[in-house]
């Protein structure tokens, strides 16, 4: 992590560099209530200068409490599942800590979850509630079949909080539904244009959507929805 502390006019007033011996990526900035700082990110490093703890595997949350000339007051490793990465933080009204972001892979046994386990390779909203200390105090994993990529946490009025980011199913659906219900897989469909520029303006200026004739595509072996190109039409032209 490389942070540095700006007065008004733009000149460093100091900075520091934080970091075990393989890649710390610094993604949360925060000013608590006491005028220190809290930051965080995700940390691949083993237990190495200024890095105290080794992470499990892959990535974990890495989050320090640092006093106002940049000086370390506390530091925590989070183990989550195989890759975790941090995207956002708040304070909360009585100075504990939410930290938000996603996982992916297995996820550790003490994680609260909608799901069993997270699926390798796609991700999932993770939440984890620390002290002002940096002692956690409960995670919260919430997830699709698909991979989820958290972006944004806020405390809400009522005390609750909002995760906000964005979801990418495994398989598209129409109109959001199940199959049998008037939804299931999407459909992909294709239409070729061949010919000069003029034309191909002409045509799709006298058609629409639901005028062009379009071709289902079949999601079968070994082209799926990869369309073999017609030589003999490109010959003719």
């Amino acid at each position: 992590y490389w942070i540095l502390k700006l007065d008004k006019e733009g000149t460093i007033t100091w900075q520091k560099t934080i970091g075990g011996n393989q890649d710390d990526q610094l993604y949360v900035v925060h000013q608590t209530y006491d005028g220190n700082y809290v930051v965080g990110g995700n940390s691949n490093s083993a237990s190495s200068y200024e890095k105290r703890a080794s992470n499990s595997s892959g990535t974990d949350f890495w989050v320090l409490k640092l006093g106002q000339e940049g000086e370390i007051l506390w530091q925590e490793t989070y183990d989550i599942a195989e890759v975790d990465v941090l995207s956002s933080l708040v304070e909360n009204k009585d100075h504990t800590l939410l930290i938000g972001g996603f996982a992916q892979g297995q996820l550790k046994q003490s994680v609260a979850s909608s799901k069993q386990k997270l699926e390798k390779g796609t991700g999932d909203y993770v939440a984890l509630k620390i002290t002002e200390n940096g002692e956690e105090l409960w995670r919260q994993s919430v997830g699709s079949d698909g991979e989820d990529l958290l972006k944004k946490v806020i405390e809400t009025r009522d005390g609750g909080y909002l995760l906000a980011g964005t979801a990418s199913p495994i398989f598209p659906s129409t109109g959001g539904v199940p199959e049998g219900r008037g939804g299931g897989l999407a459909q992909v469909f294709h239409y070729d244009l061949f010919g000069k520029r003029e034309l191909k303006y002409d045509f799709l200026s006298n058609n629409s959507i639901k005028s062009i004739e379009y071709k289902k595509l079949p999601n079968v072996a070994p082209n799926y929805f990869l369309v073999n190109k017609d030589l003999e039409i490109l010959d003719n032209d």
